[in-house]
């Protein structure tokens, strides 16, 4: 939910993951919106601030956990029954078909905000729920992101004009 500090910028900022005072439950805790794409895009690119606190930094099981692209559940069924052994803050596309594409799996302990940027441009011509969020397994610590400045710039193509 909404936050008041830590903010990066402005009054609020949003906080996914546990509270710094919540019980250390296995849960999501994720954000989303829909966005509908353009299919004539010539870039997407999603920038946001987010600072991060992983509960599990020192937790055994953070220190085996490798997973790659395709160990990661493909659908938004297979994610709501997801246990992972560490926890990890995520940003995916949900299709309209219930497929997922994942854009970012963090899995750090930063307590300094930091601005990334994100490429949405395979999204051109889709109406996605573009989610962020923060699992936690339950074990260990508690695991919590906080965004800020979250902004989506879409660029067109464009026809250069033909001499004749």
């Amino acid at each position: 939910g909404y936050v008041t500090s830590p903010v990066h910028n402005g009054a609020r900022a949003m906080r996914t993951g546990m509270p710094p005072a919540g019980a250390n439950v296995e849960s999501y805790s994720p954000i989303e919106q829909t966005i509908a794409l353009p299919s004539d895009l010539a870039s997407a690119q999603l920038r946001f601030w987010r600072q991060r606190t992983w509960g599990d930094a020192s937790h055994a099981a953070a220190r085996l956990w490798a997973r790659s692209p395709g160990d990661l559940p493909r659908t938004e069924a297979e994610l709501r029954s997801a246990v992972f052994a560490t926890d990890y803050f995520y940003v995916i596309a949900i299709r309209g078909d219930g497929s997922l594409r994942w854009f970012l799996v963090e899995r750090v302990h930063d307590p300094a905000w930091r601005e990334i940027t994100l490429d949405l441009s395979s999204l051109a011509g889709e109406t996605v729920r573009l989610q962020f969020g923060t699992y936690n397994n339950g074990a260990g610590g508690r695991s919590a992101t906080y965004l800020d400045g979250v902004s989506l710039t879409l660029c067109a193509v464009t026809a250069l004009p033909r001499n004749e």
